[in-house]
């Protein structure tokens, strides 16, 4: 009876977490992207073009968009057991690639605006003239460049991006006395075997 009722309980909290992810995540995206498109309409305009901290909120913008669609359409979908991700491994990656740039180039393009305010109002003249479009773009190529240099990554990113999938994984750590792999035989399984283990796919609905 206790058994029973703790796979009701897991049951009941699977659905809740799946109906969450499906309404919220759709609330999310909706919202998310209407600002975001607000902002770059608003910001594109040519009397804040040449404005470097309007410039800076305005590729903001444009990377939060994107890091919102590709960290949340995905999840949604596998909420019905369409996420492709599941079963294409190249997808994942790239996905996992995208999302991660995207939102922290947009929470560094929005540093990088507070900054370019502070020079903007600093009270010494020599820094007001170093708020200017032309340093903007240039600190935003910097980083972007910096940024998408993968061995400047954390550790579990780079193996997530890694196409090789020989270099996406840790060796298997040396267990400790009584772990199960101590007590239990595991035969193991190379590379080519793990490749044509079938996917597991999560039929939640």
């Amino acid at each position: 009876m206790s058994s029973t009722s703790n796979e009701s309980l897991i049951a009941l909290l699977n659905n809740i977490s799946t109906q969450l992810t499906r309404y919220f995540g759709i609330f999310i995206i909706i919202f998310g992207i209407a600002g975001n498109t607000i902002n770059i309409c608003v910001l594109s305009q040519r009397p804040l073009r040449l404005n470097p901290c309007a410039w800076l909120f305005l590729t903001s913008s444009i990377a939060n968009g994107i890091g919102i669609l590709a960290g949340l359409i995905y999840r949604i979908l596998s909420t019905w057991s369409a996420d492709l991700t599941n079963t294409n491994s190249y997808l994942c990656k790239l996905r996992a690639f995208v999302l991660f740039d995207a939102i922290t180039i947009g929470s560094w393009l929005i540093m990088l605006a507070t900054v370019d305010r502070w020079l903007s109002s600093n009270t010494n003249a020599g820094q007001r003239q170093r708020s200017t479009l032309k340093n903007a773009q240039f600190e935003h190529s910097a980083y972007v460049i910096y940024h998408f240099d993968k061995f400047q990554l954390n550790d579990n990113i780079r193996r997530a991006v890694t196409i090789g999938i020989d270099e996406c994984f840790l060796p298997f750590p040396v267990p400790n006395e009584g772990d199960w792999v101590s007590i239990h035989e595991e035969p193991g399984q190379t590379v080519q075997e793990f490749e044509q283990t079938k996917r597991t796919v999560s039929h939640t609905k």
